[in-house]
């Protein structure tokens, strides 16, 4: 899925041919589940930037949603979100020759 970090508008949205993946997103009760839009507002009170992506996925059947954010000076960071309700559950960031993981 693919957000206008201005105004929180869905540009685009895909479906990656990941069986297993697609098998536990299916099984979810989507209501129980917190918008992207929300999950970008939390990313965004993380780590400065334009968000570029936002994807939900299943790690271990958790349903996570991976926001991808990049800074003026090209620095990514992916800020992976509960998608039900909770905290971050981590931070990814890469680029200018560092990475380091939160």
């Amino acid at each position: 899925m693919t957000i206008d970090a201005t105004n929180g508008t869905v540009l685009e949205t895909s479906v990656e041919d990941d069986e297993d993946e697609f098998e536990d997103l299916r099984a979810l009760n989507l209501r129980e589940l917190r918008s992207a839009t929300d999950a970008v507002a939390i990313a965004q009170n993380e780590t400065a930037g334009t968000v570029t992506e936002v994807e939900l996925r299943t790690d271990e059947g958790l349903p996570i949603y991976e926001v991808e954010v990049v800074a003026d000076d090209g620095t990514e960071t992916t800020v992976y979100v509960a998608a039900t309700e909770g905290p971050v559950l981590g931070i990814h960031t890469e680029g200018n020759g560092n990475e380091s993981d939160g």
